[in-house]
């Protein structure tokens, strides 16, 4: 049950964030959006533009959240980048940005919300890591790097935030969204549902988490990949 919750989302103007979104404020949550690109809807006063990596706009952000939701007891680190090479030609510069997005950013905003999330009664935390943090492809070496990364840090942030704060993560098999257009390689073949994912159906996994429902669920990685992680 979602119904009364606050919800911050990341990386909330697109894709996989944009479904979330869209499928907890349905269920009767409200939802905050952090996002680095500018909103797309320009009458939503439920935004900030802000870069996870940039923490002092991070805090800012979260406060404004905090103060138009009255309180947070949920949050959803959706924001991420894709990238990645070869070891032999390891960019070095988009290395740093894969890490100090996927996992310093979802880092700076855990602690930023994390004393507001404190306040609530019952607060869960829902970090998106991928499938390829599970089964990495080549060439991928900086994403699933840094995604395995937000595994550990999630299961970490279970025990430590435990027994007031359910913290888990999903990990999402390819989407269709704008990250994987140019990937002609994930395709339904890698998949026993022989299909790529719509963005909501991982939106629902994470509202599930989310929710009251899954009151007796921490630290838990679940896969929503139509089969992959054992096909």
């Amino acid at each position: 049950m979602l119904g009364g919750r606050k919800i911050l989302v990341t990386g909330g103007g697109s894709g996989i964030g944009a479904a979330t979104v869209a499928v907890i404020r349905d269920r009767g949550a409200q939802a905050y959006i952090i996002d680095a690109a500018s909103s797309p809807d320009a009458n939503d006063q439920d935004f900030s533009q802000a870069d996870v990596t940039d923490f002092s706009a991070v805090e800012r952000a979260v406060a404004e959240a905090a103060s138009r939701m009255s309180g947070i007891d949920g949050l959803v680190n959706v924001a991420g980048v894709t990238g990645g090479s070869p070891l032999e030609s390891t960019d070095m510069a988009q290395w740093d940005r894969v890490f100090a997005v996927n996992l310093t950013g979802t880092l700076n905003v855990a602690r930023a919300a994390l004393p507001f999330l404190r306040q609530a009664e019952d607060a869960s935390i829902v970090n998106v890591s991928s499938g390829v943090a599970l089964n990495p492809f080549p060439g991928l070496g900086a994403y699933a790097a840094s995604k395995r990364a937000v595994l550990s840090l999630t299961q970490t942030w279970a025990m430590e935030l435990a027994p007031r704060i359910r913290v888990n993560v999903v990990c999402p098999g390819a989407v269709d969204t704008p990250m994987i257009k140019n990937a002609s390689r994930l395709n339904g073949d890698l998949y026993a549902l022989k299909r790529i994912a719509r963005p909501e159906e991982v939106a629902t996994a994470i509202a599930f988490l989310l929710g009251t429902d899954a009151s007796y669920v921490t630290g838990i990685i679940l896969p929503v990949d139509g089969g992959r992680t054992y096909y």
